[in-house]
């Protein structure tokens, strides 16, 4: 089974759990039993089953395309980066420091690191005339500024040499098709350790949006699967509560409630069933890596 396919099949599951459970819950406990009430196989029951199984597909379908336009309309003009920053040496005692040099060019210097800047167009449409300042501790001396890989000519990027403090380099990016990335490789050399780079983005337009991959995920596995559990368990327990309240308010307090959080639960579904997915998927792959090794083992 294909991880898209095992993660519609958890989007449609869980769909159909919220609108059952949501109908079961909101009935009101009746106070005169039915006689039907022991028989599982009541008429009732399985129109109950029925209709949630339709309401799950609506619900599926709507919640899915929603999720889909919302994920589009979300993205617009969009940069997203990752800065990294290695020590290109190895460390030198300080009894020993003085007996060593470092060359670069036949230049000598003290530290040596290696920075890798790469960017991303991760939005929905083309960015045009993208400029990026790169500003550098004031005591760094940068010795080395490139493209890595070499962008393709129609991205039309350059260096900018001018207007620039010796800590600080620049490039323009005249054209960035969506998905396409960029890559830029720093060496540069500083008596004390160089713990940032800071970045000064700039275009005309003044729409774009420049996060950093880090920043981009916004909530992690752990924190998406846990809001959706939260939210499902006060979905289950808050509601009911409400029915304690006389003169019909409680029914109305309850079923606002419920509709508050069946909302919330919806706009989980989809990035907890991508989750969901993700792990069934790598461990029916791992499982099934497992049986092939010892089928191989026991051929041998």
């Amino acid at each position: 089974m294909k991880k898209s396919e095992i993660k519609l099949l958890i989007i449609f599951s869980l769909t159909t759990i919220l609108v059952y459970s949501s109908q079961v819950f909101a009935q009101t406990p009746s106070t005169t039993p039915s006689p039907e009430a022991n028989s599982f196989f009541n008429t009732a029951l399985w129109q109950s089953i029925v209709v949630a199984v339709l309401s799950a597909v609506l619900a599926f379908i709507t919640g899915y395309a929603l999720a889909g336009i919302s994920k589009k309309q979300g993205s617009g003009k969009k940069l997203s980066y990752s800065l990294l920053i290695e020590n290109g040496l190895v460390k030198i005692e300080k009894n020993i420091r003085e007996k060593v040099k470092v060359l670069y060019n036949s230049e000598e210097i003290e530290n040596l690191y290696n920075i890798s800047f790469n960017l991303e167009n991760t939005g929905t449409t083309v960015i045009k005339a993208q400029e990026i300042r790169f500003e550098f501790p004031q005591e760094a001396r940068i010795l080395d500024f490139s493209f890595e890989p070499e962008p393709e000519q129609e991205m039309k990027a350059e260096k900018i040499e001018s207007g620039l403090r010796s800590f600080e380099k620049k490039c323009k990016i005249g054209q960035i098709e969506r998905g396409q990335s960029l890559g830029i490789r720093f060496t540069a050399t500083s008596k004390s350790e160089i713990q940032e780079v800071k970045l000064h983005p700039y275009n005309e337009s003044g729409d774009i949006e420049f996060t950093s991959r880090l920043v981009t995920k916004a909530l992690s596995n752990r924190d998406q699967i846990a809001r959706f559990l939260s939210l499902y368990i006060f979905y289950l327990v808050v509601p009911p509560i409400f029915y304690l309240l006389p003169f019909g308010l409680g029914e109305m307090m309850a079923g606002f409630t419920r509709f508050i959080l069946l909302l919330s639960l919806f706009r989980l579904i989809v990035p907890f069933s991508e989750i969901l997915a993700d792990i069934v998927f790598r461990h029916w792959f791992s499982l099934i890596i497992r049986m092939k090794s010892l089928q191989d083992k026991d051929l041998t």
